[in-house]
């Protein structure tokens, strides 16, 4: 599912990051919790809005890869790399 925010930065509505508006839209569209919902994100307004709206986030970018990401949500299971 996608979410997309219509407004523009200047309207300074909730769903705009750093504000955890569009993580409370999702947890009611889709039943999260979001306590037990990772976000990845490259960006620091990304962990901002995730601390607000209590979900655990994982930062990418610099030495952390979107692979480190993924292998550290899914734990002690493998992920393959494609070659």
């Amino acid at each position: 599912m996608l979410f997309i925010i219509a407004h523009d930065w200047e309207e300074g509505c909730e769903c705009r990051k750093p504000k955890p508006g569009l993580f409370f839209q999702a947890q009611r569209e889709l039943n999260l919790d979001l306590t037990r919902t990772s976000f990845v994100g490259d960006d620091e307004r990304d962990g901002e809005a995730a601390a607000a709206a209590g979900c655990p986030f994982i930062s990418i970018g610099g030495d952390v890869s979107l692979l480190d990401a993924i292998r550290e949500l899914l734990g002690p299971r493998q992920v393959r790399e494609e070659s």
